[in-house]
């Protein structure tokens, strides 16, 4: 019996040491170190120090956005600026024969698809050279620019103005019919021929021609201006002729 109940209490400690040693992990082995991404997806608030590596990077990338942002916006203000150099004549500030073919061609479209009427009117300084010879380029210069001026004073906003030649001017007017075309480009005429501009020393009456020819899809921009210097031509021969 003793040996029996000895044996017995053996065997019963020895199974408590079994289980207690089989509830016990079998090596004390350390838990690996979670990254600040993981222990964020789990929940957990990464250290201190990780976290402001991460706000440092992002800043520094929202700064380099911005930089890049700004860079391409200084790119597209200097495009916008070339752009506009290439269709303004420097020395008046108006469009120049580029630009007015743009808005001519701009015209041409929108009248072939709702048949609105548009016309053409051209000017052209008589004795500019003239001008030139006995006041000196400068005062030419300054000859252009007046009539420049003038012009943009008496047409309307909706209306395009350009010089289109050394001394040649155009003017596109939106719906205007032929009749009025013609009536606004000869009130204009009147307007100009004899008006004094002043130049360097003194001033300068001027002598101006005109030419009207209303816009049609027929040739596109170069057609358009060709009939309104045909025009122009013929007014310039009956002035020469009346002066004669």
């Amino acid at each position: 019996m003793m040996t029996a109940t000895g044996g017995f209490g053996t065997d019963c400690c020895s199974q408590d040491t079994a289980s207690y040693r089989i509830g016990r992990p079998a090596h004390n082995r350390a838990l690996p170190l979670r990254s600040g991404a993981m222990l964020h997806r789990r929940g957990v608030t990464p250290p201190v120090s990780e976290r402001s590596m991460q706000d440092e990077t992002t800043d520094s990338l929202r700064a380099r956005v911005a930089e890049l942002e700004e860079a391409l916006a200084g790119a597209e203000r200097r495009a916008a600026g070339f752009e506009a150099m290439a269709h303004e004549d420097p020395m008046t500030g108006i469009l120049n024969r580029r630009g007015f073919a743009r808005e001519v061609q701009r015209a041409i479209a929108f009248n072939a698809r709702y048949d609105t009427p548009v016309c053409l009117i051209v000017f052209d300084l008589d004795g500019l050279k003239g001008v030139n010879d006995r006041h000196g380029h400068e005062a030419g210069d300054a000859f252009i620019t007046g009539v420049a001026h003038l012009l943009a004073e008496r047409l309307r906003a909706s209306d395009v103005v350009a010089r289109i030649g050394g001394d040649e001017f155009a003017a596109l007017l939106w719906y205007a019919e032929p009749a009025m075309a013609t009536e606004r480009g000869q009130a204009l005429q009147a307007e100009l021929d004899g008006a004094a501009v002043g130049v360097a020393g003194g001033e300068v009456r001027l002598c101006v021609s005109v030419g009207v020819a209303p816009l049609t899809a027929e040739g596109g921009v170069e057609a358009a201006l060709a009939r309104a210097d045909e025009a122009l031509y013929k007014d310039k021969a009956a002035r020469g002729s009346a002066r004669g």
